[in-house]
């Protein structure tokens, strides 16, 4: 299961609304210094290999590959001072790079 925070439900329902998408893709790429990093793009394309999560009105896409990485995330959107971001609250990651770029699982 793949869940979103209220904040994180507003944010990406307005960039739904921004970009005309329907759908927020979420993955995982082979990069930094702990071997994974987030992916993530707004999109109406679904493919075959996708699984679909529904929370709070905001359809996730993963694909099955990346599913075993990101089981369990939490997707939040986060305000600190001017910053804001989308922060994915991973139970899965062992360890993470200082910067908070890539992270590992065990």
């Amino acid at each position: 299961m793949i869940s979103v925070t209220e904040s994180a439900a507003k944010y990406i329902k307005k960039q739904f609304e921004k970009n005309d998408t329907r759908a927020f893709r979420l993955g995982v790429k082979n990069a930094g210094c702990n071997s994974k990093k987030y992916t993530s793009e707004y999109t109406n394309e679904k493919s075959e290999t996708d699984k679909e999560f529904i929370d709070k009105g905001v359809h996730i896409l993963i694909d099955k590959a990346d599913l075993p990485y990101l089981i369990g995330t939490e997707i939040d959107y986060v305000k600190d001072g001017l910053n804001r971001t989308i922060k994915f609250n991973n139970p899965n990651v062992s360890t993470a790079c200082g910067c908070g770029e890539s992270f590992d699982v065990s």
